[in-house]
């Protein structure tokens, strides 16, 4: 427990940097990401690297537990339909969106 909450004041020390990408800002890129035919890919490259990243970070610092056989593209999958379904998140920082995300659907044993 002193881990997660270690973690989540991490995040909320990182989101106050100005440099930080918004929900609403990797909501853009995942649009991008999710079309049958991208047209910007510097956007989908964004959008996916973004998301692998954090969720590696998450993963390997054992903040949460990724199952086997959790793919990329389905955690990409999983941070795309909470950036949609839920719009008045998206002004958050997106490194908590991601955690949001991931801590909530692959938590860790106690």
């Amino acid at each position: 427990m002193k881990a997660l909450i270690a973690s989540v004041l991490l995040i909320i020390s990182f989101s106050s940097h100005s440099a930080m990408l918004t929900g609403n800002e990797l909501y853009e890129e995942y649009k991008e990401w999710k079309k049958e035919t991208p047209v910007e890919w510097y956007s989908v490259g964004l959008y996916s690297g973004f998301v692998d990243g954090v969720v590696d970070s998450l993963n390997v610092s054992g903040q949460i537990c990724l199952p086997t056989g959790v793919s990329s593209g389905q955690t990409f999958d999983m941070v795309g339909k909470h950036l949609e379904d839920n719009p008045g998140d998206r002004n958050r920082s997106a490194v908590f969106l991601v955690f949001f995300v991931m801590i909530s659907s692959f938590p860790c044993e106690e």
